[in-house]
């Protein structure tokens, strides 16, 4: 097997990534592969932050909306129980 990057034989002893997608199989040194795609991990991460802030707030946004929705049905409530009562 050979490392895609460097054309350089990975043996079983050394650290190695395998990556499989339609065009194929393909094996990268440890080195090698982060030094073409960056550090993965640290990639999700912050993919994995961004996503999270984003549905924080959307959350909020819609907790204000349902906030003030149901301010709007408790004073329409009222008035009709006022109403009511005259």
């Amino acid at each position: 097997m050979n490392c895609l990057e460097c054309n350089q034989t990975i043996t079983n002893k050394q650290l190695y990534v395998k990556e499989e997608n339609d065009s194929g199989i393909f094996s990268y040194h440890t080195n090698c592969h982060l030094k073409k795609f960056g550090d993965i991990m640290q990639q999700e991460t912050e993919l994995a932050q961004t996503s999270s802030r984003n549905i924080n707030v959307d959350v909020s946004k819609m907790s204000n909306v349902l906030f003030l929705v149901l301010l709007a049905i408790a004073i329409i409530c009222g008035l009709v129980f006022i109403i009511t009562l005259i």
